[in-house]
């Protein structure tokens, strides 16, 4: 019995160096295929493939060495995929990137962009982006997100850090992501401007009035009630009836008519009770 357990074991330990030394000379076999192999194509691949582009296809090639024409017939290990994908991930706007060349010599590069979700324009006049974390991004001159715009008081510039560390740019981040996962309020809200209190003020797409959000406690809660308020009120008595939204307080929302807006004796005017 204890012969035919260690012939056994003896012919495992064969095995399992013949599976070592098999998957050794595929190693070798396809680092030297790689160093020999010539590139034929180069195909870019951009993500989300929206056509809205912060990263061209043609700064891509150009990193890559001067477009396909200046690759063609260059071997691959001399085009280096890894640093290749190394220098492309350093890009502002990629949030992933994966590079490599196929059996067929075709050299594969598939980019995902980063998504902005609002422009800021901060108090002098730098514009920069804030993605999806808090994450700063540099303004594109090529392209330009359909994102809400934010302007006002806001002292923080792109340089200042790579996310967003003020209260104020924070509290923007919050609302940014909330508007994201909310279609209906991402296509009604075009404009944040903060005022030198730092409260938040929204500016519609569709309606001549503005929103008193003030801050973003109770976020979700705050824009329930403007939804009510949108049923009960404005569809009722017009989108243009009222001159301000006010969403500060809580159980209710404060509408004050345009007819009522000078008159504090009647700013009350409007007001609907969230339940």
């Amino acid at each position: 019995m204890a012969e035919a357990g260690s012939k056994r074991r003896k012919q495992q330990l064969m095995l399992a160096a013949g599976l070592s030394l098999l998957l050794l000379i595929g190693w070798l076999l396809a680092g030297r295929q790689e160093t020999v192999r010539e590139i034929k194509t180069v195909q870019v691949r951009i993500l989300p493939d929206t056509g809205l582009y912060f990263v061209t296809r043609e700064e891509v090639l150009e990193m890559v060495g001067g477009g396909p024409e200046g690759v063609a017939g260059r071997r691959v290990a001399s085009v280096r995929p890894e640093m290749l994908e190394t220098q492309l991930k350093a890009l502002p706007f990629v949030k992933t990137c994966d590079v490599y060349a196929d059996l067929s010599g075709n050299l594969k590069i598939t980019l995902e962009q980063k998504r902005p979700l609002m422009r800021i324009i901060s108090r002098s006049g730098e514009s920069y982006y804030l993605a999806e974390g808090g994450e700063k991004l540099p303004f594109s001159k090529q392209f330009t997100a359909h994102v809400p715009v934010a302007n006002g008081n806001i002292a923080e510039n792109l340089a200042d850090s790579t996310h967003a560390k003020t209260p104020v740019l924070q509290s923007l981040v919050e609302l940014a992501t909330f508007m994201d996962k909310q279609a209906f309020w991402s296509a009604q809200i075009e404009q944040v401007y903060v005022d030198n209190y730092s409260e938040l003020l929204l500016i519609p797409r569709v309606g001549n009035h503005s929103i008193v959000l003030g801050n973003t406690d109770r976020l979700p809660e705050k824009m329930e009630k403007l939804g009510l308020f949108y049923t009960k009120a404005l569809s009722k008595l017009g989108w243009d009836s009222y001159e301000r939204i006010d969403l500060r307080y809580e159980r209710q929302v404060i509408g004050v008519k345009k007819s009522t807006f000078n008159n504090e004796a009647e700013t009350g005017a409007g007001t609907v009770t969230a339940q």
